[in-house]
């Protein structure tokens, strides 16, 4: 039945806005999740066919809706999510609001059903790759930058951008673990700003200097000084 109404949803959309790419997969994406949150939420008061077999359908039946909505989610992140006929805003756009939906759909289900550490990394693996899918359509709409692998990857204000902005993720990441005392959160925010110190070197400043390669290496530095300051790595437990 949600394959059914998912299509429906997709055809329907297509046809209202003329072809409009974006707006058909965003059906791919809502109608699954909206059907997974009508479940987290109300389904106990669902008399048939949901009650009689609930855990059923909310453990087993959710996690393959789960497992869509992060392959969706994934394969988003690669869309260039032209919001025609509307102007593009970062995340204010419709197929940025359509994925910070399903993201938040998934989180209540692990938070509700599967209260599973593996399930939130995958959670913040997906956030990390769609933060960058972010940046990445900024570029492209606002940079005159074409969203392929290839083009961003050549692009030195994409290059300069995501060091930035994986530097600012590895901050807040660092630092709340070492509020929070969660050594392993520490971790990943360091294995991030080691990412980025590579790139740094191997990356943005192989080429010739440009002043968005001069700020990043400069935003980088000053941010690793912060971390180091006020985020030293919590003891083991």
């Amino acid at each position: 039945m949600v394959l059914v109404l998912t299509r429906e949803s997709a055809w329907a959309t297509n046809w209202l806005v003329n072809g409009a790419g974006t707006w058909e997969f965003i059906s791919y994406g809502i109608v699954p999740g909206i059907f997974t949150l009508i479940l987290l939420m109300k389904g106990e008061k669902i008399r048939w066919p949901v009650v009689p077999y609930l855990n059923e359908y909310l453990e087993i039946g959710l996690m393959v809706l789960w497992i869509y909505l992060g392959l969706w989610e994934l394969v988003a992140c690669f869309q260039p999510g032209n919001p025609w006929p509307l102007s593009y805003l970062p995340i204010l756009n419709p197929l940025d609001i359509a994925q910070i939906f399903v993201i938040m759909v998934m989180i209540r289900w692990v938070w509700q059903i599967r209260k599973s550490r593996f399930f939130a990394y995958i959670l913040v693996f997906t956030t990390f790759i769609w933060l960058t899918a972010v940046l990445g359509r900024a570029v492209h709409f606002w940079g005159d930058v074409s969203y392929t692998t290839h083009a961003l990857f050549d692009s030195t204000l994409f290059q300069a951008s995501v060091s930035i902005l994986w530097t600012l993720i590895a901050f807040g990441a660092m630092v709340w673990a070492t509020r929070k005392d969660r050594r392993e959160v520490w971790v990943v925010g360091a294995w991030i700003l080691g990412i980025v110190v590579v790139k740094l070197f191997f990356k943005d400043l192989a080429g010739t200097g440009t002043v968005a390669r001069i700020v990043s290496f400069l935003a980088v530095g000053i941010l690793m000084l912060v971390i180091g300051y006020i985020s030293p790595v919590p003891p083991k437990k």
